[in-house]
């Protein structure tokens, strides 16, 4: 038999198996994602009891060839194939933004650099500031002299100020 609930749960009961003459109620399979018959027509007749009537006693439990557990697979291997175009778009996205950085300059300690920063007070203001000297350099880290003290930049953000 077939308990249609629609937009909440479908039930079908996947035993095949008889007592006398009823169908036995404890294996029920639900299914959360039911179609909404108006939008996605299909014979419910399929399923419930002519479905069971047609079924040999020996029968296994779960048949590939049911139309449910088909959907199922069907839906799995749909939700898997987003997934991996969601997460492969992400990873493509983040390799080119690697690999589109600013090369990291070779700065000496009193070289003078401009600085990319923001601008105060503004949202999208973004400008190079400078020119500013090196006081030292570790790894992608420099520290520059600004506004009378020490200031610490990422080396992607400089680049070397060249005196006309």
């Amino acid at each position: 038999w077939t308990v249609p609930f629609y937009r909440a749960v479908r039930a079908w009961n996947i035993t095949p198996f008889t007592t006398d003459d009823d169908l036995s109620p404890h294996a029920l399979c639900w299914y959360t994602n039911p179609r909404i018959p108006e939008l996605d027509p299909r014979e419910d007749d399929l399923f419930g009891e002519n479905y069971h009537e047609n079924l040999p006693p020996e029968a296994p439990l779960f048949d590939d060839s049911n139309e449910f557990f088909t959907e199922m697979k069907e839906r799995q291997a749909t939700k898997w194939k987003r997934w991996t175009a969601i997460w492969c778009d992400l990873r493509e996205k983040v390799r080119m933004a690697t690999l589109s950085r600013r090369r990291l300059f070779d700065l000496q300690p009193g070289q003078k650099v401009l600085l990319w920063t923001r601008k105060a007070g503004k949202f999208i203001g973004w400008s190079w500031e400078g020119p500013y000297p090196v006081v030292e350099t570790r790894g992608s880290v420099t520290t520059v002299f600004r506004n009378g003290a020490n200031f610490k930049a990422a080396t992607t953000n400089l680049k070397p100020f060249h005196e006309l």
